[in-house]
């Protein structure tokens, strides 16, 4: 059984990542020790495989619009 997704195609952990990297200033490491309560040691590496995925690119364009708007 695989971790349950949003609407965007994202976990609840994934979600709260981008949250965190677009609050932060776009801290990739920061956000993602945030996000997942991990070591900060290859928290960089693994919260860049997630800003690669599509899902991911489409929900911080839906959040920074709504932060415009």
């Amino acid at each position: 059984m695989g971790w349950s997704k949003n609407e965007w195609g994202l976990t609840a952990q994934q979600t709260k990542f981008i949250e965190e990297y677009i609050c932060n200033g776009y801290k990739v490491g920061a956000a993602y020790a945030v996000a997942y309560n991990s070591p900060p040691e290859n928290a960089s590496s693994n919260g860049s495989k997630i800003l690669r995925k599509p899902e991911a690119q489409r929900y911080m364009q839906h959040i920074q619009k709504e932060r415009i708007a």
